[in-house]
């Protein structure tokens, strides 16, 4: 064969690569979309209720001297996974020292010891209706203590009573304890309650003056992220 016959038929094909090589073919591609996307916000609840879950009202008691009773509630958080763990407080608030139902005394007894010395020549209170005005003595001599447990799934896991593992302001009088604000009750995290007993006792050594005596209160409970 004709050597420069070859060489030139080489040369012809690297030509024709070189055409093909430089061509301005597309790329090919693919695209996906998702749609009715969004976001939203989650809460920070707290549920009260009694300890057997009825209702957020306890109802009011008298007590005498060396006697001791309880008013007892769950808290519980919210159930859903996007809740915050929240710091759990509680206080009483609103306090208000009542005189017997109202103005006046119930006893003789009552009225000589707030008001010693309006008596007559037999050592009785003299208008004893009037002696004791309508602020009374209750929460200066009436103790009290918060207990709470730690957090629990629900109320049937809530503690027996007098078995709580925290305590708050043992030896307290009620005025106290009202003064001293908010208690930290732990933490609650999405799901969680905490089983808590108000405490109340009148010591054997109360007074006469608060004989017949009323005290009324709120109790609060706060979480807070």
């Amino acid at each position: 064969m004709n050597k420069k016959l070859v060489r030139g038929s080489l040369a012809g094909v690297a030509v024709i690569a070189l055409a093909a090589g430089g061509g301005t073919f597309a790329s090919w591609s693919d695209f996906g979309v998702s749609t009715d996307n969004g976001a939203g916000a989650g809460v920070m609840s707290l549920n009260v209720s009694n300890r057997d879950g009825a209702g957020s009202t306890v109802a009011p008691f008298r007590l005498a001297p060396g006697q001791n009773k309880a008013q007892e509630f769950f808290l519980a958080g919210a159930s859903a996974d996007n809740v915050p763990v929240g710091t759990l407080s509680a206080k009483i608030q609103n306090l208000r020292d009542i005189e017997d139902g109202g103005p006046g005394c119930t006893t003789n007894s009552e009225a000589l010891a707030e008001e010693p010395t309006h008596v007559d020549a037999a050592g009785l209170p003299t208008n004893k209706a009037n002696d004791c005005g309508s602020i009374g003595e209750l929460s200066s001599q009436l103790k009290t203590q918060i207990l709470f447990s730690d957090p629990v799934a629900n109320a049937s896991s809530c503690p027996n009573t007098g078995i709580y593992t925290h305590s708050i302001g043992t030896g307290n009088t009620l005025a106290q304890q009202v003064a001293a604000g908010s208690s930290s009750l732990g933490t609650l995290s999405a799901g969680q309650g905490v089983c808590v007993r108000f405490e109340l006792s009148l010591p054997i050594t109360a007074t006469n003056a608060v004989q017949g005596d009323d005290v009324a209160y709120d109790y609060r409970f706060d979480l807070v992220q």
